[in-house]
């Protein structure tokens, strides 16, 4: 399975990110197809912070998304966190 927003990944990220990216989503998917369980290391791409971090934002740089829009999401995420105050 590749990663998700890949072209965008090509644009924001380096290939070693996107390479690292990659690499959790093919252990994840042989986990499944193997045994389907998930041990610790295969599991990775499950629960990494970052790749969800990237998920969440990378849609945003889609170029039909208005920059306001944009800053509203973003706003509206840091806030829902308790990051900042609209």
């Amino acid at each position: 399975m590749p990663i998700l927003y890949e072209n965008i990944a090509k644009k924001l990220l380096t290939p070693e990110r996107i390479s690292k990216y990659n690499k959790w989503t093919e252990n994840s998917e042989k986990a499944r197809i193997i045994s389907h369980s998930l041990g610790e290391k295969e599991n990775q791409y499950d629960k990494a912070e970052e790749l969800i971090t990237f998920y969440t934002f990378a849609p945003l740089e889609h170029d039909k998304v208005p920059k306001e829009i944009r800053l509203k999401v973003i706003q509206e995420i840091l806030s829902f966190i308790g990051l900042m105050k609209l």
